[in-house]
C-alpha cells in the first residue's frame, strides 16, 4: 500500500528533516546540510515519487 503525503513528511521528520514551508499541496523540506526536497501532500504518492523520497530519506542517514 503507498504511502501518503502525511506520513512520508513524518518519515523525513524522524530522519532530521525540518519542514520549511507548504505552498498548496506540497511541503519543502530542509535538511541539516541545505539539501530541500519537496514532498506532494497527497492520499497516496505514486510509485516512482515515494520511491525518489525513500531513496533520498537513505542518502542522507
Amino acid at each position: 500500500m503507498p504511502l501518503s503525503g502525511k506520513e512520508m513528511v513524518k518519515l523525513f521528520e524522524k530522519a532530521g528533516w525540518k519542514v520549511i514551508r507548504q505552498k498548496g499541496s506540497h511541503v519543502s523540506m530542509r535538511y541539516l546540510d541545505g539539501t530541500t526536497w519537496p514532498i506532494p501532500l497527497h492520499r497516496e504518492m505514486d510509485k516512482g515519487m515515494e520511491h525518489a523520497c525513500l531513496k533520498k530519506l537513505k542518502e542522507n542517514r
